[in-house]
């Protein structure tokens, strides 16, 4: 199929929606016929091979001047089917007229090879894209995507941080951004918008083994909450956009507070009076001793809700005396009856 021609394409409604998605990020949109890189993350997936063709066919119109680059990382997870899917990414490459950077990865020594795949994956983005000078890695993360990933932190217990979801844009290199252009885009525009171009795409059959978490909200879950409300995916993506908003709001009340009630002591050590915070809402002492003990070395697996949680009860409550509690072998805070104190201690 000429994609260059297809007028048809050219108004999907994926494709409307990836360009109103990229006018929003500044500095994306090309200026003084100044050609902007973009770097384009492709499994070969439904998703990547539309975000792909969506970007190509933007680009054939006079108020785009994109390069684009195709980028697959193969993880050698699924034999030849893996493979596969390179080849099929390459030769789509090729089918267009852009650039292919492969790029292979080694899992043979993970210990989480979800988690490190995902890790590893975005280091290769990253490095290609410094290689190439390319300042923007597009990812074909969708609507739906934010809301199994909402539903997915709500299930773990997450606090306002978590619900925001999935970020349209994020640094993940010194001048690099990683933009997601398709995240107010449903998963049955992706479905029809292929269709309509007359375009395969490869499936990843280890995405339908329910026995993870997302992908049996993918398949038993997300149908429901479908059938109840139509634009539920949508829904996430609004959902996404006010937690934003409101934890912006709550990130400066914690620097307020931080800046009016905190004094540092010591080399480095934190102190409070407690009655300045007791009238603090909990989200706000939370955020704030997270940012404290993060500070002094605490890993962020151990400074969520359930740590600090029993901490800002005890500075809410009316009790005296002292209470010390221990976040690792050598950072403890300490809740008098007049101050309350972040600090490591002796044996640190």
């Amino acid at each position: 199929m000429d994609f260059k021609n297809s007028t048809k394409l050219s108004y999907h409604p994926l494709v409307r929606a990836v360009a109103r998605n990229l006018k929003t990020i500044p500095t994306l949109k090309s200026s003084n016929n100044t050609s902007l890189q973009i770097l384009i993350a492709t499994s070969g997936g439904a998703d990547s091979v539309a975000l792909l063709l969506a970007l190509n066919l933007l680009n054939q119109k006079r108020t785009y001047n994109l390069n684009l680059t195709v980028a697959h990382i193969q993880h050698h997870l699924r034999g030849d089917d893996a493979e596969a899917d390179a080849q099929f990414v390459q030769s789509l490459a090729l089918k267009l007229n852009l650039p292919f950077i492969r790029k292979d990865i080694d899992l043979s020594s993970a210990k989480n090879i979800e988690n490190d795949a995902r890790r590893m994956r975005y280091d290769a983005l990253t490095q290609i894209a410094q290689d190439i000078n390319c300042p923007f890695i597009a990812t074909a993360h969708h609507a739906d995507d934010q809301l199994e990933t909402i539903l997915m932190r709500m299930l773990r217990g997450t606090a306002s941080k978590g619900l925001r979801g999935i970020a349209k844009t994020r640094s993940i290199a010194s001048n690099i951004k990683l933009i997601r252009p398709m995240l107010t885009v449903k998963r049955e525009d992706v479905i029809d918008f292929l269709n309509t171009a007359d375009q395969p795409w490869r499936e990843d059959h280890t995405n339908a083994d329910v026995d993870r978490w997302r992908s049996k909200l993918r398949h038993e879950v997300l149908p429901v909450l479908k059938e109840i409300r139509e634009d539920a995916a949508l829904k996430a993506v609004q959902l996404s956009n006010v937690m934003r908003d409101l934890d912006s709001v709550l990130k400066d009340q914690i620097q307020q507070v931080r800046s009016d009630s905190v004094q540092v002591i010591g080399q480095g050590d934190y102190h409070m009076i407690r009655q300045d915070l007791r009238d603090q809402r909990k989200p706000v002492l939370i955020g704030l001793l997270k940012e404290l003990v993060t500070s002094l070395g605490v890993d962020t697996d151990r400074s969520g809700e359930k740590e600090l949680g029993p901490i800002v009860k005890a500075i809410k409550d009316n009790q005296g005396g002292k209470r010390i509690f221990q976040l690792n072998a050598s950072i403890e805070v300490q809740v008098t009856r007049e101050e309350v104190l972040v600090q490591k201690t002796s044996s640190s």
